[in-house]
């Protein structure tokens, strides 16, 4: 759990210190969509074939992304951004998984990360 904890501290030192580089801040975000809602995820396994359904609630507060996330394995809180059409978010789960991608008008995707190992993710809306 302590371990958990100083992952998740460290996550938000480097994301804040990278939305921070080149005198930006966090307002110089550029406003997103609105992605408030219950989303599926559709994402490939990064240890071997196949795939496997994930949820999210998002619930936006401007460009900041906090929810609720639910996986096969795990489940927990996530927290992210969300800057123009790019989304950002990790979950705060025994392994951390971090989601990267583009927002449009058909859904989200791009690839997530755990464990130094990536594959492709994609996410529909099911409620609004």
């Amino acid at each position: 759990m302590i371990r958990k904890r100083i992952t998740l501290f460290f996550l938000s030192i480097v994301t804040l210190l990278a939305l921070s580089a080149g005198n930006s801040t966090a307002q110089d975000l550029r406003p997103g969509p609105n992605i408030t809602g219950n989303w599926t995820i559709y994402a490939y396994n990064v240890d071997k074939p196949g795939g496997s359904l994930k949820t999210i609630q998002v619930t936006q507060n401007g460009n900041i992304i906090p929810g609720i996330f639910h996986g096969p394995h795990q489940h927990g809180k996530f927290q992210g951004w969300i800057n123009g059409n790019h989304i950002e978010f990790s979950t705060d789960t025994r392994d951390v998984l971090t989601f990267r991608g583009e927002i449009s008008p058909q859904g989200m995707s791009g690839l997530y990360g755990v464990h130094g190992r990536h594959a492709p993710w994609r996410a529909e809306r099911t409620n609004q």
